[in-house]
């Protein structure tokens, strides 16, 4: 799949996505009111998955401003933070996913673009993800939500990233691991590239 064509099928979803809150909203007459939603999120594994390690082989990485979340009673929110999520597209599931304020963004989007050689990277070559979740839910629930939940680049230089750029999801100000994320180059750069304009643009 090309970029161009990986970024339509993201964005497809995440419009649709938006799109089905924003009638169940309408639909219960009640305003869409501006409400902090979870910092970070993570699904439940697959029963066929093994080794922490999400079953997939087409994972998609997503970028959506505004974020509208609805609660068990058809509620409505929006937050106005920056999600970026590791989506599967086959179970329909947001496999992990952590909020940005504008500045983490901006900051998340100079450090990949310190990382990633521009004119060093080759054409599309399959775009690939996968996703390590090195925790779970206690209660059954289909997904876990994490205070403090944020992204970080953890591929600290490009001499060391062998063609892989490590991505993880860390708790709170003890940066405990609980989730990562590796792609390819080519795949990073677009991410960086709808981040930047998500942080830029907001609503675009």
């Amino acid at each position: 799949m090309s970029v161009e064509q990986a970024r339509s099928s993201a964005l497809s979803m995440a419009l649709g996505f938006m799109a089905v809150l924003f009638s169940a909203g309408c639909g219960s007459a009640q305003a869409i009111i501006e409400k902090q939603g979870p910092d970070a999120t993570l699904a439940r594994m697959p029963v066929d998955s093994g080794n922490g390690i999400w079953p997939s082989e087409d994972l998609r990485a997503i970028v959506v401003r505004p974020t509208f979340d609805e609660s068990p009673a058809g509620v409505v929110t929006f937050d106005g933070r920056t999600t970026m999520a590791i989506l599967d597209p086959d179970r329909a599931t947001w496999v992990m996913g952590a909020r940005l304020t504008d500045q983490q963004g901006l900051n998340l989007v100079d450090q990949l673009q310190q990382l990633i050689v521009q004119d060093s990277l080759s054409e599309d070559d399959g775009h690939h993800l996968e996703a390590h979740l090195l925790r779970q839910p206690e209660d059954g629930s289909s997904s876990m939500a994490i205070e403090g939940g944020q992204w970080r680049l953890l591929t600290s230089d490009a001499s060391t990233s062998v063609g892989t750029i490590r991505l993880g999801i860390v708790k709170g100000q003890a940066g405990e691991l609980v989730a990562e994320t590796t792609m390819d180059p080519v795949a990073a750069r677009d991410l960086m590239h709808r981040l930047a304009a998500a942080i830029r643009s907001p609503g675009s």
